[in-house]
């Protein structure tokens, strides 16, 4: 799916959390999960789940900064990040963030709501 850019604003998004923009005992309810690999488990769970995420488990290292995301949607599906090679504070262009899907995978677009065709879920 390809979202518009405001989704990003919502205080719910995975951008903001990893942003540390989101207050979580606001937004999310919170549940420790013990820890992995010498890093803290936190399981969230937003307190108004949007299609994007009804769950998220992060994974989060001694200096606080989150180095794996597991993302869950409303359809299941699992987005699961790594960090690797994270350096803090790095100043980037937007040219550097780019994605071009692999061959054979449909890319539907929900930029613009008024172009969104709602589909039944279940036939």
């Amino acid at each position: 799916y390809r979202y518009p850019h405001d989704l990003v604003q919502d205080s719910r998004s995975i951008i903001q959390v990893l942003t540390g923009q989101a207050a979580l005992s606001k937004d999310f309810d919170i549940k420790e999960e013990g820890s992995e690999n010498g890093m803290r488990k936190i399981r969230l769970y937003p307190k108004d789940p949007t299609p994007q995420m009804v769950e998220a488990l992060i994974w989060v290292d001694a200096q606080t900064f989150i180095r794996r995301v597991d993302l869950v949607d409303f359809y299941g599906n699992h987005n699961d990040v790594n960090f690797t090679k994270f350096i803090p504070d790095v100043m980037l262009g937007s040219s550097t963030f780019q994605f071009t899907p692999p061959k054979g995978v449909d890319v539907e677009d929900r930029t613009d709501k008024a172009k969104v065709q709602e589909r039944e879920l279940f036939k």
